[in-house]
């Protein structure tokens, strides 16, 4: 808003899968905050094998999780600095959304970040897609037999190879990955130097950064995956793999979504597993040392439900910074030209967002209280309290849940 004054800030962490992305992108313009009195970055950071694969295991000059170095050496820019433009370093709030959400819980466990984050917003988090030290160096050797390096000249071949080679043999390798689409292979890992431990397990054990959260889900986060073509087959074969893993529990996990067909009921166990109950599982926990407020996004239009994407993944980020002129938001409303009642959507959401950036509080019940969850939808919001949820219930018997 200006470089004069100490007004609250919020940095936000873009997602795009940690292969894609761009906190300069029209979808992350902060004008709207600005606006209301918030002083609002964004930044950009390694993706892909740049800032994922771990190759520490071949020199000491390499090292794991570089995507969330990138990202805690910003924090630490913007807390130096900020003040300069007007923002206040003490009054920090860090948004993250998808990848970006991931890489928010990560850094919440990492004791470098605790003097830079004083409030937090995870945004469709996958809060256990985490891989252990030995699975990452496992990739990146397979990574490496894969493009026909040796290890003896590992180092060397790498750092003469150019970003873009780089990023083409990459896509090549996650594409020959049977499951996740290659997915997983470009995430976090535990190396126990820099990520002591998975983000559900550290806020478990008390090792997290427990400040004032906000977390939020979308209705429909996974649908869109088992609409496009290329997608719907991984998607589906990934649940198939799943649920034989919790073979011991699986018709019970189908009964529970009420014997909906394949095509109905994955979407929603996709839902549930990938993003709904792992954030509700940290949710909890984080709940037991600092207060946790937690929202679903139910809209949907004509557009969303012809094409069957409904509340799909991300579609709350267009509302809470309310950026819809570009093709996106064109596409959106093509069906739906009448926009009132999505734009006072977007205006109730934004201004729950900028109160708790301004005041670390949400004006709705505090998620431990029974499972308190704000619903946003055009017709109204409303507040759902469940503590007694068969699907939830059946979740925790899950292998996954154990293993937290």
């Amino acid at each position: 808003p200006s470089t004069i004054g100490r007004r609250p800030v919020m940095v936000f962490i873009h997602g795009g899968a940690f292969i894609t992305g761009s906190g300069s992108q029209y979808i992350y313009d902060g004008q709207n905050f600005a606006d209301k009195g918030v002083v609002v970055v964004t930044f950009n950071y390694r993706m892909g094998a740049l800032g994922m694969f771990n190759f520490s295991f071949i020199d000491k000059d390499f090292a794991a999780n570089l995507a969330l170095r990138d990202q805690l050496m910003a924090l630490e820019w913007v807390y130096e600095n900020i003040e300069g433009f007007g923002g206040n370093a003490e009054d920090i709030t860090v948004c993250g959304q998808s990848a970006g959400a991931i890489s928010l819980t990560c850094l919440l466990s990492v004791p470098e970040a605790k003097p830079y984050i004083k409030k937090a917003i995870v945004i469709s988090s996958f809060p256990d897609i985490i891989n252990s030290r030995e699975q990452s160096i496992n990739i990146a050797e397979d990574f490496l037999k894969f493009i026909g390096i040796e290890e003896p000249r590992a180092k060397e071949k790498l750092l003469a190879m150019d970003a873009a080679e780089l990023t083409e043999h990459t896509k090549a390798f996650t594409k020959n990955c049977r499951r996740k689409n290659g997915l997983d292979l470009l995430m976090p890992c535990v190396d126990g130097e820099f990520l002591p431990e998975k983000p559900l397990t550290a806020v478990k054990n008390g090792n997290a950064h427990y400040v004032p959260l906000l977390i939020g889900v979308t209705k429909s986060e996974v649908d869109i995956l088992f609409r496009l073509k290329g997608f719907k087959s991984m998607a589906t074969k990934e649940l198939e793999c799943l649920l034989e893993e919790e073979h011991q529990i699986k018709e019970e996990l189908l009964a529970a979504y009420g014997e909906l067909p394949a095509e109905r009921a994955y979407p929603l166990i996709g839902r549930d597993w990938l993003i709904r109950i792992p954030s509700e599982w940290y949710a909890k926990s984080h709940s037991q040392r600092a207060t946790v407020w937690m929202y679903r996004f139910d809209y949907e239009n004509l557009f969303l439900k012809l094409t069957g994407m409904h509340s799909v993944h991300a579609l709350d980020l267009l509302f809470a910074f309310k950026n819809f002129d570009n093709i996106i938001g064109r596409v959106l409303f093509s069906l739906t030209p009448v926009r009132a009642k999505a734009m006072e959507l977007a205006d109730r959401l934004q201004e729950d967002i900028i109160n708790f950036i301004k005041t670390g509080s949400s004006p709705w019940q505090p998620f431990d209280g029974g499972y308190a969850v704000k619903v946003y939808d055009a017709a109204g919001d409303r507040l759902e309290t469940d503590e007694k949820d068969a699907v939830r219930e059946i979740w925790q018997k899950t292998e996954i849940y154990k293993k937290i």
